[in-house]
């Protein structure tokens, strides 16, 4: 798993990833493991920018990766 991927490390041209830099935190953790520490270390969380003046527009955004790990690991 590449365990920092975020929208900063991903290489775009013309609207296709076409390459991923910042492998440094990469490992073998499983599924189950990736996904605990993804939503806990990795996502912002709502209920951290209770006080904060962020629109739902822009928080959505940030939480975009927040369900990367919940439907399941896929079909190879």
């Amino acid at each position: 798993m590449h365990n920092d991927f975020t929208k900063s490390n991903c290489i775009v041209d013309q609207d296709r990833i076409v390459g991923l830099v910042d492998w440094e935190m990469a490992g073998f953790f499983g599924w189950k493991t990736a996904g605990e520490v993804h939503r806990r270390i990795r996502t912002p969380q709502r209920e951290h920018f209770a006080n904060a003046n962020v629109s739902e527009a822009r928080l959505q955004e940030m939480m975009f990766w927040q369900d990367l790990y919940d439907k399941g690991m896929p079909e190879p």
